[in-house]
């Protein structure tokens, strides 16, 4: 499954402007790829914006290698998800340690390091903290070194992939269980309603 979310920007009330979504859902358990994932970009970009070929693209996510090599092939600025990055950060040095102010500390001190894009300083910080958090994944940011330094871009306004798979994928089903071609249809009414909206800039 693939949840692609376009946007042009943030309102100041935080929505996201020109917002369209869609979803490719396969039957199968074969992998999509990132080529295949760049193709559908590309289409569905193609099909919701006037020159999108010109546009400067961001691509934000996890750190996933299917992600970057996504933004790779389509020649765009990949952003590591914040959300994702301070999970890591989190478990690595808070667990099991919520009221330890020095660990708080390091907690705090790394997420503004990583908020500013300044990559060689969080990894230097991080890697001095491994003899004290032994489960610290500083290899996690290692791999995702231009979705570090791409914090700091003009461009960056934040990314919406968990709200967006909470409401779009998520958000329908609960409890309940439905067969496949259901789920598919109810998901792609979803992509409908978002992509039919008035949306004001």
């Amino acid at each position: 499954m693939r949840l692609l979310v376009f946007c042009t920007g943030k309102k100041k009330n935080g929505k996201l402007i020109n917002k369209r979504a869609t979803c490719k859902i396969r039957l199968t358990k074969t992998k999509i790829g990132a080529d295949k994932t760049a193709q559908l970009i590309k289409k569905y970009g193609n099909l919701f914006y006037e020159n999108f070929d010109q546009a400067n693209l961001i691509v934000c996510g996890d750190s996933a290698q299917w992600i970057r090599k996504t933004a790779n092939i389509l020649n765009a600025k990949f952003i590591l998800d914040k959300f994702h990055a301070f999970h890591v950060l989190y478990l690595g040095i808070m667990v099991g340690r919520r009221k330890d102010k020095i660990a708080k500390f390091h907690y705090e001190y790394a997420q503004n390091l990583f908020t500013k894009g300044e990559y060689d300083e969080l990894i230097d910080f991080l890697q001095s903290l491994t003899l004290k958090y032994k489960k610290l994944k500083v290899g996690y940011f290692i791999n995702a070194k231009e979705g570090v330094f791409n914090q700091a871009l003009v461009e960056n306004i934040g990314c919406f992939t968990e709200t967006n798979i909470k409401q779009i994928l998520k958000h329908m089903i609960g409890s309940r269980t439905y067969n496949i071609d259901m789920y598919t249809k109810m998901v792609n009414f979803k992509c409908y309603k978002i992509n039919t909206e008035i949306q004001l800039l």
